[in-house]
């Protein structure tokens, strides 16, 4: 009954994604039609209870991303300029303002960049010293150097985001609740700080510093990608990536959180400790992840995600996995419903999981071969069940099909884990002493540079990549 109305929810988002008007109830008779398929053969009176509970779920869905408008959407900081406004009626959208020149202040929640540029997300932001809703996307020079949490000040041209090759860019920045980019020429002046960012954003510089400082480019990139989803790779590298249908390795999604969850509680297990004290161990390790990595959204998925993989193993009954999984779906997909379509990240997090949780069984069993040493045969079977369940996704979200990644992914893939886990530690100890984490790096750097070398050689194969007629 609870999976039922689960799947009406996330039906309901489904339709309003990618249809629109009559369309929309037109697709939810389609799903109701094929919940009596699927059901056939339930007693009538049960069936007629599920299909209820579908078309309540499904209705929900619907009216959920029918109140997903720019406009009208708000994170918490912007219910309390809602309240703020009660005394100032000139509180609006950031969308109102598309094409003007204005002045801007906001706080940096998010930031990115190289020595030549600077991608910054801003939240809090008033324009003209008047408080408005949403986010906004500031392009501007690498140099000096801003940071999350800065309060800045700079005037620019607000912009509307548009698609572009094919990429619903604007759709995708929506899901991050920004509706407005700007240029800017000079470095946006700091006015001040802001102590919710501090603690998290200091404590990801300093991991990414002591990761640079005991690892050589590319393997300080690679890690830096696999344990904080930085993306620091030359543009060579990254072509490297896409050619070889790896470029997923290098991002801190639900995908890699669940493989290193899995393989770390089979190397546990290995070792002797019993599933129930492994269990909390494995957690308190996908916290750290979240933490170390900034927590910001995308990870914070990726944690809820991997976790919910372990748990649903965990717990080992029948109907529970599935119905947490939906859960957890539904409940992000509430909070913002526009991930289904327009969020490549939540899509691989939420296959992958599903991959591990029905799959990985299965091809644990079937690779029995395999020695369980170290977590080896979980870490193979895992590898396979993520890659399948997330293939579809890399194919047709990238527009271009690697003929070859399915075969480096088995080669590459298994050594992910434990890349990320002697990386890890390696990067704690070089964080105490950078002699000794230099010394204990060693597993890391071939883990690391075998990766890097699979990658290198498959991707100057001249067949190894197609481009897709759509």
């Amino acid at each position: 009954m609870l999976a039922s109305l689960l799947v009406g929810i996330i039906a309901g988002v489904a339709l309003s994604s990618w249809l629109v008007g009559v369309a929309i109830w037109m697709g939810a008779l389609v799903v109701v039609d094929l919940a009596f398929v699927f059901l056939r053969k339930t007693p009538w009176r049960d069936r007629f209870v599920l299909i209820g509970l579908l078309i309540m779920g499904t209705v929900i869905g619907i009216g959920r991303y029918s109140l997903t408008k720019p406009i009208e959407t708000f994170t918490d900081s912007d219910v309390i300029g809602l309240i703020k406004s009660l005394s100032s009626p000139s509180y609006q959208s950031v969308t109102s303002l598309v094409g003007t020149a204005r002045t801007v202040s906001g706080t940096i929640i998010d930031h990115e960049g190289d020595v030549t540029s600077q991608k910054l997300i801003l939240k809090d932001l008033t324009v003209d010293k008047i408080l408005v809703s949403g986010h906004l996307l500031v392009f501007a020079p690498g140099y000096p150097k801003v940071q999350t949490g800065d309060i800045v000040n700079f005037s620019c041209q607000l912009d509307a985001p548009e698609p572009f090759e094919g990429f619903a860019y604007d759709r995708y920045l929506a899901t991050k609740n920004i509706y407005a980019t700007c240029f800017v020429r000079e470095v946006p002046f700091v006015t001040g700080e802001s102590d919710r960012f501090v603690v998290l954003d200091r404590l990801h510089e300093q991991t990414r510093a002591v990761i640079d400082r005991t690892f050589g480019e590319p393997q300080s990139a690679l890690l830096a990608g696999l344990l904080m989803g930085d993306d620091n790779f030359s543009d060579e590298w990254k072509e490297r990536f896409l050619r070889t249908g790896t470029s997923h390795v290098v991002a801190a999604s639900g995908y890699n959180v669940s493989i290193l969850a899995f393989v770390l509680f089979a190397i546990l297990i290995s070792l002797g400790f019993k599933r129930q004290r492994a269990f909390p161990i494995v957690l308190f390790g996908i916290a750290a992840f979240v933490l170390i990595a900034g927590a910001e959204a995308a990870v914070m998925r990726a944690g809820i995600m991997g976790a919910l993989a372990l748990s649903a193993t965990q717990l080992g009954r029948k109907t529970t996995p599935r119905n947490i999984i939906l859960l957890t779906i539904v409940i992000m997909l509430f909070d913002e419903p526009r991930l289904l379509r327009d969020d490549v990240g939540f899509q691989l997090s939420v296959l992958s999981t599903i991959g591990l949780v029905t799959m990985a069984k299965y091809f644990s069993d079937k690779f029995a071969f395999i020695p369980e040493i170290l977590g080896l045969r979980e870490s193979f079977a895992a590898t396979i069940a993520a890659t399948l369940a997330t293939l579809p996704i890399i194919i047709f979200g990238f527009g271009k099909i690697s003929i070859i990644s399915p075969f480096v992914n088995l080669l590459v893939l298994p050594l992910v884990p434990y890349a990320m886990l002697t990386g890890a530690v390696a990067t704690v100890i070089g964080g105490f002493n950078q002699s000794v984490g230099a010394f204990v790096a060693g597993p890391a750097w071939l883990f690391l540079s075998a990766m890097l070398e699979i990658i290198q050689a498959m991707a100057a194969l001249p067949f190894a990549i197609v481009s897709l007629p759509f």
